[in-house]
């Protein structure tokens, strides 16, 4: 499912590959390819993978446990990084992989 689709109506804003926002908290997201599966030189079926970015200044595990959630619900598994400070920007991103 396409993060866009997931986060719609989520509090937070989401944009694709880069943002307009000026201020985090905010969502980024972009394609990391698939894994198919095939045979007889043919794509059964083909299951994308995005990373998905939340950007912030102050922590807030409220705000994960609520990104958490819409993965939870769609039954999406998930995998989430460590809190990344990004130098220079005072702020921090946690990378989301579905």
């Amino acid at each position: 499912m396409n993060p866009a689709e997931i986060f719609k109506d989520f509090e937070l804003p989401i944009s694709y590959a880069t943002t307009t926002e000026k201020e985090p908290p905010f969502l980024v997201y972009t394609g990391r390819g698939s894994d198919n599966l095939g045979a007889d030189n043919r794509v059964y079926y083909k299951d994308y993978n995005y990373s998905i970015e939340y950007y912030f200044r102050v922590k807030d595990e409220e705000m994960e446990d609520k990104i958490e959630k819409e993965f939870d619900d769609r039954e999406i598994p998930w995998y989430k990084s460590y809190d990344n400070a990004i130098e220079g920007e005072d702020m921090f991103v946690i990378y989301y992989t579905i």
